[in-house]
């Protein structure tokens, strides 16, 4: 059965009017709010069912609490949080801009100068993430939202804390469960490991990266109906394989291919190490916002 809550034009807690939506799953609603006390637009997450999806409630906890340790520009923030019947709902800020996925989607890849501002902006918000003793767990480009001012990191719904002992007793992954999104799951996520640390999202920032700089993503044999394991065994597809026409400088290459090392001790140890990796490529070139 499921608990309908999130209708247009409803008042939370007696300040949150719902506005619109911004997007429906079976898991949570997320719709733009007026905050009568504030005077300003906020994003309000609410859990959709929380008979079929028991640990929705718990999810939005966490990511609430996640958030509410964070208090940086590249990282979305948490305002409120409380409970609507059997669901839960949390108050974000309201960002104003474009996702990623559907900037890539209209406009393909990025200008090398672009898409490393863009890495730059996603490990500084890494940086304050993992400082905080936090993995989030499902870097993507739907996860990345990008303003005139630069990028912002959503959705820490799926975040654990670290270290691995934590990850151990959470009582929202079961036992090899696998959270996440392919392709941008790294190898020992895909397997179901329990003792994922900060490299496992710097992979995730790799698979992005080369996302950016070719519109397309690094692997040969990826389905997205299939095997979630297999597609990074195999070889990577080159950069001018994919994009012949564009001249990706092989030091910008080295900083992909070391994030998207198999074995987490070949790649970056920190969100820091890989930042400044690629600070020291972007030297040569002029940083322009997205439009």
């Amino acid at each position: 059965m499921r608990f309908t809550v999130g209708r247009v034009g409803s008042l939370i807690s007696g300040r949150y009017e719902l506005k619109e939506h911004i997007y429906t799953s079976n898991m949570s609603s997320v719709l733009k709010a007026w905050d009568y006390k504030e005077d300003r637009f906020v994003v309000v997450k609410i859990s959709t069912d929380t008979v079929q999806y028991s640990n929705l409630v718990e999810c939005l906890k966490r990511e609430a609490g996640a958030l509410s340790r964070i208090d940086h520009p590249r990282v979305v923030r948490v305002f409120d949080s409380g409970n609507i019947g059997p669901s839960h709902f949390i108050v974000l800020e309201y960002i104003h801009g474009t996702n990623l996925a559907n900037y890539i989607h209209r406009h393909g890849r990025l200008f090398l100068d672009a898409a490393i501002s863009v890495g730059i902006d996603l490990l500084e918000g890494l940086e304050a993430i993992h400082k905080e003793g936090i993995v989030h767990r499902d870097l993507k480009p739907e996860n990345l939202i990008t303003t005139r001012i630069g990028v912002k990191i959503i959705d820490l719904g799926l975040a654990v804390s670290t270290p691995a002992a934590e990850q151990k007793m959470d009582p929202l992954d079961s036992p090899g469960m696998v959270s996440g999104t392919p392709p941008y799951l790294s190898p020992e996520q895909a397997q179901g490991s329990e003792d994922l640390d900060a490299r496992s999202d710097l992979y995730a920032c790799g698979v992005i990266l080369y996302e950016l700089l070719t519109g397309a993503l690094p692997f040969y044999n990826f389905k997205k109906d299939g095997q979630i394991f297999k597609y990074w065994q195999g070889r990577l597809r080159p950069f001018w394989e994919v994009s012949p026409a564009v001249d990706v400088p092989d030091k910008v290459q080295a900083v992909v291919w070391k994030a998207l090392a198999v074995d987490p001790k070949d790649r970056y140890q920190t969100a820091e190490e890989m930042r400044m990796a690629l600070l020291e490529v972007m030297e040569k070139y002029v940083t322009i916002p997205l439009p």
